[in-house]
Formats: C-alpha cells, structure tokens, sequence
C-alpha cells in the first residue's frame, strides 16, 4: 500500500494578494512561534504583508494553559516584524495581534462565534529584526554588557582615586 500520510516541509513561500490591494502570508498553527522561520518567509516576499493569518488548531491542548501561551507567543511576530497576526483558531481565542503590542476583542476559549474587526493599514516596512535576525539582539547584548563593564571600570577607578 502507498504511503498515504507522507508530510514533508514545503519548498515555497505563499503569497496572497486581495482585489482592494492589500496583501498578506499564511502561517498554520506553530509555525508563527519561530522567529527564524518568519523571518525566512517574509524574507521570501518581494513586498512586507500588510498582515499574516495563523490558522490554529489548538483543540488538542484541551482545556489546559496551552491556548493562552500559544497565543502569547503569537505576540511576538507581531510586534518583531511589526505586522498584524489575524490569530484564528477552531476553539476560539481568536483575535488579532497588533504591531503595538495590544490586542482586538477576542473569542475565548470554546466560544463560538466571529468578529468582525477592522485592521487598519499601514505600509509595510522590513524591520531590523526582520533584515538582520538574531544577530542584532547579540550586537545590541554584546553592545550594552560593554556599556556596563565600562561603567563599573570608571567606578572602581574613581573609588580608587578618592581614597
């Protein structure tokens, strides 16, 4: 019998554009908790989204923590690439994620129903994270860490030379 159930990683990137111009990615489920793998994809696009849909099926975590720290760590794509993540799921905490950090009304968990929420536009723009990943964030560690050994090496030799 052939295997009927082979999965394996996709080659390409897609996407969407809409009739009123606007343009978006999808992601499904925990693809959107991996910064590199978002950065890679949008990356991949010749324009930035104007948002990215994460279809999720949380239904497997039941009625645990997992849903809300899903959709926690769902925040952080929005604010890295400052883009609004349309978060849809099949067992609700459904909302949108925006670039500020802030959030739509949402459905809760087991709720159903839709909303209807306008997402204002913006121009897409690649952020730092987005050009440059990871690196930036040592640079800036590497950078400040610096900044706090100076101080304390201008500390001590003013403690020093005071008494």
């Amino acid at each position: 019998m052939p295997n009927i159930s082979f999965l394996a990683q996709g080659d390409k990137f897609s996407f969407f554009k809409l009739d009123n111009g606007a343009n978006f990615i999808s992601v499904i489920c925990y693809e959107i908790l991996f910064p590199e793998f978002m950065r890679d994809f949008l990356n991949a696009t010749e324009t930035s989204p104007h948002f990215i849909i994460n279809l999720t099926n949380d239904s497997w975590y039941g009625d645990t923590s997992e849903p809300l720290q899903h959709q926690f760590l769902a925040h952080w794509r929005a604010l890295e690439f400052q883009t609004p993540v349309i978060r849809m799921t099949n067992t609700g905490i459904t909302s949108v994620l925006f670039p500020d950090g802030s959030q739509s009304k949402s459905l809760k968990f087991g709720e159903k129903n839709y909303l209807d929420i306008e997402i204002f536009s913006h121009t897409p723009t690649k952020t730092l994270f987005q050009k440059h990943g990871i690196k930036m964030t040592i640079f800036l560690w590497v950078f400040l860490m610096g900044l706090v050994f100076l101080a304390q090496f201008i500390e001590n030799r003013f403690i020093r030379s005071t008494k």
